[in-house]
């Protein structure tokens, strides 16, 4: 299984160096309907996930909200706003967990990616 994860990597990698730049968006619960742990675990996977590839202007650029009982739009961040894998990262961190937050806005989460930094992109 891991093989076939580094194949794709590789693959992914390659079709890259033909479309460019690259967009890529995390939509991520921080309601306290998952675990502190579990939360910080996925925080993880979205700065390993992003350090697979260069980010800067023309190569990949990433967008991220944060959702629990509202979108929090303060936590949120658009393509434009990280070029570098550093920075990137420090912001992924940075999201916060709202442990006493048990309602979920899942599809409020989603459509504000959508509206606010996807349908931007397709005016482009």
């Amino acid at each position: 299984m891991a093989g076939g994860n580094i194949r794709g990597i590789q693959e992914l990698r390659k079709r890259m160096q033909t479309q460019k730049p690259m967009d890529i968006t995390f939509v991520v619960d921080a309601s306290s309907s998952i675990w502190p742990d579990n939360f910080t675990m996925g925080l993880w996977f979205v700065e390993d996930f992003v350090d697979i590839f260069q980010v800067q202007p023309d190569m990949v650029r990433v967008a991220a909200v944060s959702y629990g009982d509202r979108v929090y739009t303060e936590d949120a961040f658009g393509f434009d706003e990280y070029t570098n894998n550093v920075d990137l990262k420090k912001a992924i961190t940075d999201i916060p967990y709202r442990e006493l937050v048990r309602l979920l806005e899942t599809g409020a989460g989603i459509r504000h990616m959508r509206e606010t930094f996807l349908l931007m992109l397709a005016k482009m």
